[in-house]
């Protein structure tokens, strides 16, 4: 029987949660001839990498960092939405022409509204902490799903920001304000904003004494959301518990893209709730 392959493609990938989770499914729908494995792809080695996906015939494969952006020009075409972020995490390979997609974007919206609790149908303050490619998808989609009506954005590196917003804001009729200074984010929780998103990666497994933000930013009013699962309860959200505000981290991004991903490679419905179990 010959194993339909598919992966990640990423470095470092050793930690990653989506073998289980996809495998999960596999054994689920009785996928017996499919197999999810792990690409630690080192630097450089990305085209060789990408080209194994056409001379093995690997159904796709899902892209994580350092590569979202650098794998586009090695693809063939570009699905829509992916085009817009300028990223992507998921690659389709039918018959050697390979197609990019980013369910990032998708996966985060339905996480924030299904496991969040974020209400549809209203217009929120958002605030984003970090300016790199998880806050690109992320305002895509909430711009696209007109959720939002201003945007908040906090980068360490204030440049980021500026080079974020003068990319998206151009072609956007929602407010943007880049901030520069703590205070100002602090103000702005405070004051303006009802949802706050960490897609800046500080308090990840690697510092998980950090947070972004000081328990002084967080009320009872926020939703606050944390793109991070490793640990489970970040200090950003252990601080925004205990202020009474609603909590959620990325385990549900990471399910919900795993899903539609699932989908694109498969062409059959993803059983959701059994890659929870996998993961949770």
């Amino acid at each position: 029987m010959t194993k339909k392959i598919c992966g990640l493609f990423g470095s470092p990938v050793h930690h990653s949660l989506s073998p289980a989770m996809h495998q999960a499914a596999y054994t689920a729908l009785g996928l017996s001839d499919w197999e999810y494995r792990l690409f630690d792809v080192p630097p450089g080695e990305l085209p060789a990498y990408i080209q194994k996906i056409r001379d093995d015939g690997m159904p796709g494969v899902n892209i994580t960092v350092p590569y979202k952006v650098d794998v586009i020009p090695l693809l063939d075409k570009l699905d829509p939405l992916a085009e817009r972020i300028g990223a992507v995490n998921t690659v389709k390979n039918v018959d050697g022409v390979l197609t990019g997609y980013n369910t990032d974007a998708p996966g985060f919206y339905e996480s924030l509204i299904a496991d969040a609790g974020v209400p549809e149908g209203a217009h929120y303050n958002v605030l984003i902490l970090g300016a790199g490619g998880a806050a690109r998808a992320l305002i895509h989609i909430l711009i696209e799903k007109k959720l939002v009506k201003k945007i908040y954005i906090y980068d360490a590196a204030v440049e980021k920001s500026i080079a974020l917003v003068d990319s998206i804001g151009a072609h956007s009729v929602i407010h943007f304000r880049v901030l520069t200074e703590m205070e100002e984010v602090v103000e702005a929780c405070q004051l303006e904003c009802q949802i706050l998103i960490n897609a800046s990666g500080v308090g990840s497994s690697h510092h998980p004494d950090q947070s972004p933000l000081g328990e002084e930013a967080f009320s009872p009013l926020h939703w606050v959301y944390d793109l991070g699962y490793n640990p489970r309860e970040t200090l950003f959200l252990v601080m925004a518990e205990k202020a009474g505000a609603r909590v959620c981290n990325g385990l549900g991004m990471l399910v919900r893209q795993g899903a539609l991903a699932f989908e694109i490679f498969t062409g059959k419905k993803a059983p959701i709730e059994v890659m929870w179990r996998a993961v949770g």
